[in-house]
């Protein structure tokens, strides 16, 4: 038997290999592209998530003329307010918000670990 290889099938057999490793490549670039359009629009989700829930807050708080201040201790936030009577109180459960204290002009509220990230957030949007 003989098994040496003519010039053709050796331009056969590169022309082949390269074509499996072109396709490789686009497969990997393809996936790794849609990879990060997923996640690009996961975080567009999230983020208009909180906005919603930033407008939610202020709108329970009769909204952002009748915030003071807001301040931030730790994982919890304590909103001062002009007017009890134009906050909503029973709207804090509808947007999860738990562990919520009113006081003469305070509110303040509990938001775990997100509170900071909340705190920056909604005096970004007060001012």
């Amino acid at each position: 038997m003989n098994f040496l290889l003519s010039v053709n099938d050796i331009i056969y057999i590169c022309l082949g290999i390269g074509a499996v490793v072109l396709i490789f490549v686009v497969i990997i670039v393809l996936y790794f592209k849609n990879k990060k359009s997923a996640q690009k629009e996961a975080l567009q989700k999230k983020e208009n998530t909180l906005n919603n829930m930033y407008d939610n807050i202020f709108t329970i708080l009769g909204g952002k003329e009748n915030v003071e201040k807001i301040t931030c201790n730790r994982s919890r936030l304590t909103f001062v307010v002009k007017d009890m009577s134009l906050v909503k109180k029973d709207e804090f459960e509808k947007i999860e918000i738990k562990d919520v204290i009113f006081m003469s002009d305070r509110i303040i509220c509990s938001f775990g670990e997100m509170a900071l990230e909340f705190y920056n957030n909604l005096n970004n949007l007060l001012k």
